[in-house]
């Protein structure tokens, strides 16, 4: 069992407010004396919780000061590349800030065949072509055309949806997102939470665009609960306030849950 003395201020993001927390990983991203890995692990934590105090400006200059600094020797920044992709373009989208220019300088600090690295090389290329909310995280199809539930989900359709289970109801929600089906997908909603943090969101998306930004505040609140952490820096999912549809369901109750909700310490 860990004592007090072994909790870092990453486990403490999972445990209490983020927004409390965020300023002491800033610090520790920065000292002088933060080993390379450490410092990228501080940082990409405390830009996901600067994603959700709106702070996109701070969030990007953190992101290029830690890869100026240890992009050509540490081996998280060369393996992976969101939140610190995210955090360029989403200062572009938010404060004004253009990304191409940070990232083609970025580019140098990197080895050339990083995650990272690559990644700046395909969104300077990209960029002119496509719009911020396609790269952003969680691209929405709000809006896009529907098409037919096929496949095994198309039988699960037919049963009664109290009758499926858990790995049955994720087929069937996966089908109906991937057929941009808002009409079933408010049918299904009625009989259960959506069972994947993917489904939830495109949900809460949905419900947004058509004006029930009550829907989408409780559909987002909810998708926490199966929201999952991919590193254990990862203390907060990045679609509800990068996506603009999204930001405007991310109202201050979603903000003070998703910064207070005390989450799984995936290190324990």
């Amino acid at each position: 069992m860990s004592t007090e003395s072994d909790i870092t201020p990453l486990n403490r993001a999972y445990r209490q407010d983020r927004s409390e927390v965020m300023p002491e990983l800033v610090d520790l991203a920065l000292a002088d004396e933060t080993a390379a890995d450490l410092a990228y692990q501080y940082a990409a934590c405390a830009i996901e919780i600067l994603f959700w105090l709106d702070r996109f400006a701070d969030s990007a200059d953190l992101a290029e000061e830690v890869i100026s600094r240890h992009g050509s020797t540490c081996k998280g920044l060369a393996r992976m590349d969101i939140p610190f992709d995210m955090a360029l373009l989403a200062a572009e989208k938010y404060a004004g800030v253009r990304a191409a220019p940070r990232m083609q300088l970025l580019q140098a600090r990197l080895p050339e065949k990083s995650v990272m690295g690559q990644r700046f090389r395909w969104l300077v290329k990209t960029m002119p072509d496509r719009s911020l909310e396609q790269l952003l995280a969680s691209p929405q199809t709000c809006g896009g055309p529907a098409s037919e539930i096929v496949g095994p989900a198309a039988a699960h359709l037919r049963r009664p949806y109290g009758e499926l289970g858990r790995p049955e109801r994720r087929v069937l929600w996966e089908a109906t997102r991937n057929a941009n089906r808002f009409d079933l997908a408010r049918t299904l909603h009625e009989q259960g939470d959506p069972p994947t943090y993917e489904s939830a969101l495109w949900l809460a998306g949905w419900y947004q665009y058509s004006g029930s930004t009550s829907s989408a505040e409780e559909v987002l609140v909810q998708a926490l609960d199966v929201w999952h952490p991919l590193e254990l820096w990862d203390v907060l999912p990045e679609g509800p306030v990068l996506q603009p549809v999204l930001r405007e369901a991310a109202t201050p109750r979603v903000r003070s849950h998703y910064l207070t909700h005390p989450l799984p310490d995936p290190s324990q």
